[in-house]
């Protein structure tokens, strides 16, 4: 279960990142060329992979990483950091519920 939580808030994520971005450069222009768009279209590309990977062993730290490496990048946007914010909670939140729920699932079973 953790898994698909975790997957499915980074897919979230990613999604109102990319939707995000278009916005910001639209509003910002110029201010958007001293911090090039390039590091949030990373960002996003790294939570979509992040999502994919979720399964794997080494899946969570990886996108617990992305999730700090995002809040890092949107640092310079009050807005977009504000958004962050709350998917990392959210992150944090299907990690924790996610692993009780695997937890309690496998001691129901075993």
């Amino acid at each position: 279960m953790r898994a698909r939580l975790t997957a499915a808030v980074a897919i979230m994520q990613a999604i109102s990142l990319g939707l995000s971005i278009p916005v910001l450069n639209s509003v910002l222009g110029a201010k958007m060329e001293l911090f090039p768009s390039s590091y949030l279209w990373a960002c996003f590309g790294f939570l979509i992979l992040a999502s994919g990977v979720t399964r794997k062993s080494w899946g969570i730290y990886f996108g617990s990483a992305i999730e700090v490496v995002v809040l890092l990048v949107s640092l310079r946007f009050t807005e977009l950091l504000i958004l962050n914010v709350i998917f990392a909670g959210l992150w944090a939140w299907a990690v924790w519920i996610g692993t009780k729920i695997d937890r309690d699932r496998a001691q129901f079973e075993g």
